[in-house]
């Protein structure tokens, strides 16, 4: 699990690769605090799969990144 921040936000991002399509993929929890409370947020992309770790690891930033940077619409 990777930790990383981002607008107050903490991202911990959760690889996993799949045997059978020699691929990555990754999840992530979104940790935030608002208004006094905690919430824990899972970020799912159930479709895009890569060659590379360091790949999938950067489109699951990038996606969250630009999901909080757009006032988190449902």
């Amino acid at each position: 699990m990777r930790l990383v921040d981002h607008k107050k936000h903490r991202i911990a991002v959760h690889p996993k690769w799949n045997a059978e399509t020699h691929s990555w993929a990754c999840d992530a929890t979104i940790y935030l605090t608002e208004a006094g409370r905690s919430q824990a947020i899972p970020f799912f992309d159930p479709v895009r799969r890569y060659k590379v770790k360091a790949s999938a690891v950067t489109a699951i930033l990038n996606a969250i990144r630009y999901w909080i940077d757009q006032g988190k619409p449902e």
